[in-house]
């Protein structure tokens, strides 16, 4: 067996070649016209970047939704319970007529016309211009 010794182990372990750590972040490279190679992170970053916006976005428009869609439902019974009201105020209006012509035809001597008072406006009173 040799000996070796301490100075000549540090020698060794210094001298030996050092392996290759493979590393497991992908980089991206791009490559223009002209065979130059440029490092591509800001791409990295970029795609970063929409893809979370994408998904508030995303998750945004879940969440709002359903408010959308109650309200959107709520306004088409608001104008379904408005065209009912105006066809039943077009009704009435009709019956009222019909009851007020049968009231003529029926009793034309017992109906008084009603006579209301309004009162005239005002009028300014008029300011006499003196003549120099």
């Amino acid at each position: 067996m040799e000996y070796i010794s301490k100075e000549l182990k540090r020698e060794i372990a210094r001298s030996r070649p050092t392996l290759y750590k493979h590393r497991r972040k992908s980089k991206v490279m791009v490559i223009d016209n002209y065979g130059e190679m440029k490092s591509g992170s800001y791409l990295r970053i970029l795609t970063y970047f929409f893809s979370t916006v994408t998904l508030v976005f995303g998750l945004s428009i879940a969440g709002f939704y359903p408010l959308y869609n109650h309200q959107a439902r709520s306004f088409d019974e608001l104008t379904q319970k408005v065209t009912i009201l105006e066809q039943k105020t077009k009704n009435l209006a009709q019956e009222k007529n019909i009851y007020m012509a049968r009231l003529v035809i029926s009793n034309p001597k017992k109906i008084a016309p009603r006579v209301v008072d309004v009162p005239k406006a005002k009028r300014p009173a008029k300011v006499k211009e003196k003549k120099s």
